[in-house]
Order: C-alpha cells, then structure tokens, then sequence
C-alpha cells in the first residue's frame, strides 16, 4: 500500500494562502453538490493530495469567473471520482490516531507506576526521619534525666547539710 499524506484544513489554507474559514466555506459547498471529504474519529475533514488539487483547481474555477457553487458542483464530481484513495487515507488517519492513542495509554500508565514508586520511596525515606527524629528526642530526654538527677543529688546533699541545726554547723567536725 502506498502512503498517502493527510493535510488538515490549516494545511490546506496554508498552501493556498487563504484562510482556515474559506476553505471550511468551499468544503460545506462542494459537500452540498455531492462530495464527500473523509473523516477522522473526531468528525474533522482530512484532505489527501487529491483534495488538494481539488481546491487547487476550484480556486482557478474561480479565478475564470465561475461562481462558488459552479466550482464546487465541477469539483464535487471530480471528487467522487477518487473516493477510494480518500477512503484509505481516513482509515490510515484513525488507525494513527489509535496507535498514538495506545501508545499515550501506555505512558501514563508507566508514569503512574514510576508515581507510585517515587511515593513509596518518599513515604519510606518519610519513616527513616521520624525514626532519626524520635531517636534524637529520646537521646535529649535521657539527658536531661541524667542533669535532673545530678541536680536532685545536690540538692538532696545540701538539704542534708542545712538539717543539722544550728548547734551542729557552727561545731561542725571537718
């Protein structure tokens, strides 16, 4: 099978240097006299070459001084003409469209497995910091336990001395 290429209806205008909406205008007046533009899965006309030498060719009609319906009636017939080649070129477009469709499908649904991945990751490197940061809490507290018991002991010590009495710290033996 020979490749045929798809022009879009910017293509299409591009190449014949008028606007989007005109040749939208000429492909509504030649499908009114009969001719019929292949479609994609979106319902969007696609061109092959042969519509562009159709539109090629309804712009010169125009030019002899023919009117848009004149044109569009002449160039409906030679259309109908290719119908087969215009056929194939739709079936290439949706069988693309359905490759590219599978193809995205399959993406995301890698990028959903490296997501998942990244989070488990995440969640667990989550877990390693607060367990750094329970054991660094707890190491404070031991401390401080350790300073509140030194400080418990002298005061203890002291309050032990200042029970004597007064008889017993002025004869206070050394």
């Amino acid at each position: 099978m020979t490749e045929t290429h798809v022009y879009k209806t910017a293509d299409i205008a591009n190449i014949l240097g008028v606007g989007t909406s005109t040749i939208r205008r000429y492909a509504i007046e030649i499908e009114n006299k009969g001719g019929i533009f292949p479609r994609n899965e979106h319902n969007a006309r696609i061109y092959t070459q042969s519509e562009l030498n159709a539109f090629k060719r309804l712009r010169k009609l125009l030019d002899e001084g023919n009117t848009l319906e004149q044109a569009a009636e002449i160039i409906a017939s030679y259309l109908n003409e290719s119908k087969d080649e215009r056929k194939a070129a739709g079936e290439m477009v949706a069988q693309s469209d359905r490759e590219l469709f599978t193809s995205l499908i399959d993406e995301i649904k890698a990028l959903r497995g490296e997501v998942a991945e990244l989070k488990s990751a995440n969640e667990a490197e989550q877990v390693k910091q607060r367990e750094a940061f329970l054991l660094a809490i707890n190491e404070v507290k031991r401390s401080h336990a350790e300073e509140l018991r030194l400080i418990e002991n002298e005061k203890d010590s002291h309050e032990a001395d200042d029970k004597g009495g007064l008889f017993k710290r002025l004869f206070k033996r050394k």
